[in-house]
């Protein structure tokens, strides 16, 4: 798999391919159970989020998902071009190693206002151009976005220098990307088709053993699922709107979940 020795040698990768092309899951499956055996997996903080409505918010849910408290993470809800730069400067241990995921990153450009959509994209620039080797930012989005890159000069940028397309993979390379980083972290790696949602998912997370999938989607429902079976585990209810973020905590014992205008709830022993 290419996309680790890639992020050892750059900070950025905004990987570009087809709706359905595996994106998400070359990132989730793949190359983060790959940073883990690199990096160590308590030096790894994964921070996975999908833009919407207001992406400071969705960043802030996910800090919360995580190892940080809301009097800490309440530092990513402002919508200013230096947020991001702050959060990294305030709540990043020396010896971590941050992996930022903005999964499905052309969201910005469909659900959310152009005001904050231009603010998150300065304070993502500003905080990329620090050029952090202990900062990894990975970005998916659908190829068919490209042209909305065009007003901003920075991303033009950004797409020139750091990013790929993710083409059809055959067997041995899917195995490479996916199977094999998956099976060091216990998982015996199988394809299902995971059928339970009633409407659209708009956000999934691995826990951290690599054993548990949490879906998030517009039916206000959370899934958990069983990767060795592809069996769901249980449905998770709380949220009155669309599940648009899920993270788990770093022991996997809880999970964190942001929904459509601001709402979050915590699940404990998930």
């Amino acid at each position: 798999m290419r996309e680790p020795l890639y992020l050892k040698q750059k900070n950025v990768l905004l990987l570009l391919g087809a709706s359905g092309s595996g994106k998400s899951s070359l990132v989730q499956a793949g190359l983060i159970p790959k940073l883990k055996d690199d990096f160590g997996a308590n030096r790894l903080v994964n921070l996975t989020f999908v833009p919407d409505v207001n992406p400071f918010e969705s960043f802030y849910g996910c800090l919360l998902g995580n190892r940080y408290t809301q009097s800490q993470a309440k530092l990513a809800q402002a919508v200013k071009e230096d947020t991001l730069i702050k959060v990294v400067k305030g709540l990043k241990n020396n010896s971590d190693l941050w992996f930022i995921f903005i999964d499905q990153f052309e969201e910005l450009f469909t659900r959310t206002p152009k005001t904050e959509t231009d603010i998150f994209i300065k304070s993502l620039v500003n905080l990329i151009e620090k050029n952090d080797s202990w900062v990894k930012i990975v970005m998916t989005m659908r190829a068919d976005f490209l042209d909305k890159l065009s007003p901003y000069p920075s991303l033009g940028k950004i797409h020139d220098q750091y990013s790929k397309m993710l083409t059809d993979m055959d067997e041995s390379e899917l195995r490479l990307a996916i199977a094999e980083p998956a099976a060091r972290n216990g998982v015996r790696s199988e394809r299902y088709t995971l059928e339970g949602h009633n409407s659209s998912v708009y956000s999934v997370n691995f826990s951290p053993d690599g054993k548990t999938l949490a879906s998030g989607s517009a039916d206000n429902t959370i899934k958990l699922w069983n990767l060795e079976t592809g069996k769901e585990i249980r449905t998770l209810k709380g949220h009155d709107n669309l599940v648009n973020s899920v993270s788990f905590s770093p022991d996997g014992k809880t999970l964190a979940s942001g929904s459509q205008w601001l709402g979050f709830r915590r699940f404990n022993g998930a």
